[in-house]
């Protein structure tokens, strides 16, 4: 989990490095979540629980349109925020990341599985790995949140990778 937000808003309102300049940020907050800003100032040693500024919405999709268009600061996984982040879209408005320990899963029934089907999953693990590697090596803080990666399962009848966002 990353604070991100659009350039022009990291370049108007600065990072959020420290406890005196992150009540100046508006924070876009995701309602019905389990993981938000009180979570993650916890997590990082900053205190967000009442900012100055703040927005809240109940859909993932509407929290980061608001930091595309730099209304403020959004938690995003980077495993869902990555193509923005590769694009320079969003950027991340703090040197500190966590690891919420959520993972994806893929399933299929008991059985054998279609060679399509591990085809996909292998497809979309390998696109999970090459944006995270790309995304570590931009942003150096990003790499200690880095596991093992996506397991592969070794059974033929398994589809189950799970892939952790971050």
């Amino acid at each position: 989990m990353v604070p991100l937000c659009s350039p022009d808003y990291l370049h108007r309102m600065g990072p959020m490095d420290d406890t005196t300049n992150g009540h100046r940020h508006t924070l876009i907050h995701l309602t019905g979540t389990p993981f938000g800003w009180d979570d993650y100032g916890a997590r990082v040693g900053l205190d967000f629980r009442r900012p100055g500024n703040s927005l809240a919405f109940s859909d993932v999709a509407l929290v980061l349109q608001a930091a595309l268009i730099g209304q403020g600061v959004a938690l995003g996984w980077v495993s869902g925020t990555s193509a923005a982040l590769r694009e320079g879209l969003l950027v991340p408005a703090s040197p500190h990341a966590v690891h919420t320990g959520r993972e994806y899963r893929l399933a299929a029934k008991p059985g054998p599985v279609r060679d399509e089907v591990t085809r996909v999953r292998e497809w979309l693990v390998a696109q999970m790995q090459e944006d995270l590697a790309e995304l570590e090596q931009r942003y150096e803080f990003l790499r200690p949140l880095s596991s093992p990666g996506p397991r592969m399962p070794q059974g033929p009848s398994s589809v189950s990778s799970p892939a952790k966002p971050r």
